[in-house]
């Protein structure tokens, strides 16, 4: 689809094969989210997925877990310009946790699985654990 693009998240480093996920949303003719089996490891969870539907994207809940959020979402998304325009006003400042929460909620959310971590990047801590994520890698 000419208009469906990728979003990723810039302070991730990701191995994921992206025609993997392009071809899951339907090669962009669906909004699609990768998410990872977290159970609240790496960051709070914040997915509830189910076979290949997000049925809940919310950051933030305190009852995550009671609720069935295992996942979280990976950095990498799938995303149509006329989706975006239909949920977000022009030229306004909007977080795109707000927009993934309502696809979710109206069920129009695919998901992704992933099986490999992914490493946060942007911060001193995250920076350190995906050094020494690669120095294994090597040896």
């Amino acid at each position: 689809m000419d208009d469906a693009f990728f979003v990723l998240y810039g302070d991730s480093y990701l191995r994921v094969d992206i025609g993997t996920v392009w071809a899951a949303s339907g090669m962009g003719d669906e909004p699609l989210m990768t998410v990872f089996r977290n159970d609240g490891a790496w960051d709070k969870s914040n997915v509830v997925f189910a076979g290949d539907r997000v049925d809940l994207y919310e950051k933030g809940r305190d009852d995550a877990q009671d609720i069935g959020m295992h996942h979280i979402d990976y950095g990498l998304s799938v995303l149509r310009s006329d989706v975006v325009s239909e949920y977000i006003p022009r030229a306004t400042v909007y977080d795109l946790a707000d927009l993934y929460h309502a696809l979710s909620e109206k069920g129009r959310l695919r998901g992704f699985e992933v099986s490999e971590r992914f490493y946060e990047i942007g911060s001193p801590g995250g920076l350190a654990d995906l050094e020494k994520h690669l120095a294994e890698d090597q040896a």
